[in-house]
């Protein structure tokens, strides 16, 4: 009798049942390193998007509150011309809009209902049509029956003076 190692006979479909699990546990592993680089992707880029915020729609409120606005120059939609410096120690609502932007239509309905409830009380509200024509901007103001000044920033010098990226800001 020979004495040495011992043969041990594995069939066919056993060792195919070794092979998938080996497989298997590989592609969970692959699939759960993806999943771990797509989440650190994901709060990675969350989080560069909000440290560069612009300083007016980014942290509206902590950087303008006791600051004096810069000044704005425009014509009005319903005639006229808007200058904000004519309105110093007024308190004022500058909100940028367009016609093509669903969020400004949903808001301007409650912006022209807070402006006739506070306009009495020398609350002053204007409105700057960003990216417009002059029809679009005109159609805008009568379909939301907008009565508070609004002017149209025909070279975008305002929204960039403002920082504005996105719509609408306040």
């Amino acid at each position: 009798m020979k004495t040495g190692p011992r043969r041990t006979e594995i069939s066919v479909s056993e060792t195919d049942t070794i092979l998938e699990q080996g497989i298997s546990t590989r592609r969970k592993v692959i699939a759960f390193a993806v999943m771990g680089i797509v989440v650190f992707g994901f709060f990675g880029l969350l989080a560069l998007g909000l440290m560069n915020k612009s300083p007016v729609t980014g942290r509206s409120g902590v950087t303008r509150v006791g600051k004096a606005a810069p000044d704005i120059t425009m014509p009005l939609l319903q005639g006229g011309e808007f200058r904000l410096s004519e309105h110093t120690g007024e308190p004022t609502v500058v909100n940028f809009w367009a016609s093509w932007c669903p969020p400004c239509r949903n808001e301007s309905p409650g912006f022209e209902r807070t402006w006739r409830g506070f306009s009495d009380d020398g609350v002053l509200f204007v409105g700057v049509d960003i990216q417009d024509t002059l029809d679009d901007g005109m159609s805008y103001i009568r379909e939301f029956d907008l009565t508070y000044p609004n002017g149209i920033d025909v070279e975008g010098k305002i929204t960039v003076e403002y920082g504005v990226i996105g719509l609408p800001v306040t």
